[in-house]
């Protein structure tokens, strides 16, 4: 009971001190030297891990909140020691779990850079449509998630997640693209042909 007392606190806070100056913007990416997190509300049929990625480098995850044992009310601390890629710039993902707790793998992962959303196998899905969105102020953020492929019914309160934090940077930046194989050879091939025209000139 003390626990949910301290959720509804901490949203009745976020919703009075920050209310209608929050911001809401796909895309962005934050900054902070420690975060403490709660598991808001939970409110779909499907289940999610929730989690940070670092801005540049997707694959460096950080997971939060586990599909299987996060329910709302749970709180989790995380710190620049526990996870390097804190102060240098994160963003949010959403794992689903379309079978709910007793699904072993996400179909899915929806982030706070929709260009990024992908199917399990990491096939994009869905780039153009925005299934997370965060709102923030100088000292919390709220993700908000939607998570039916498609765009499901827009509501966003699939799952919602509250960050707290002393001071909360943006960072506008983009992470760097990854290179496909094909694209790699393409250039390497170009870079091969503008040599031997160098040669050729010498």
């Amino acid at each position: 009971m003390m626990l949910l007392r301290r959720i509804v606190v901490l949203s009745l806070f976020f919703l009075a001190v920050c209310g209608f100056a929050t911001k809401s913007e796909a895309g962005l990416y934050f900054a902070t030297d420690q975060i403490i997190f709660a598991d808001l509300v939970e409110n779909a049929s499907y289940e999610s891990d929730f989690g940070l990625f670092a801005m540049n480098d997707v694959a460096q995850r950080f997971k939060i909140f586990d599909h299987k044992n996060s329910e709302p009310g749970a709180f989790f601390k995380v710190t620049e020691s526990m996870w390097t890629y804190l102060d240098e710039g994160f963003g949010f993902y959403f794992d689903v779990y379309t079978e709910g707790k007793k699904d072993k793998k996400a179909d899915y992962s929806w982030f706070s850079d929709s260009s990024l959303n992908q199917f399990a196998g990491g096939t994009s899905v869905d780039t153009a449509v925005q299934h997370v969105k965060v709102q923030w102020s100088d000292h919390l953020l709220l993700a908000n998630l939607d998570d039916q492929l498609g765009g499901g019914d827009r509501d966003f309160d699939d799952m919602r997640v509250l960050g707290a934090a002393c001071k909360l940077d943006v960072i506008t930046a983009t992470p760097a693209p990854v290179p496909e194989p094909a694209t790699m050879l393409l250039f390497l091939t170009g870079l091969a042909g503008l040599t031997a025209v160098g040669r050729g000139k010498k």
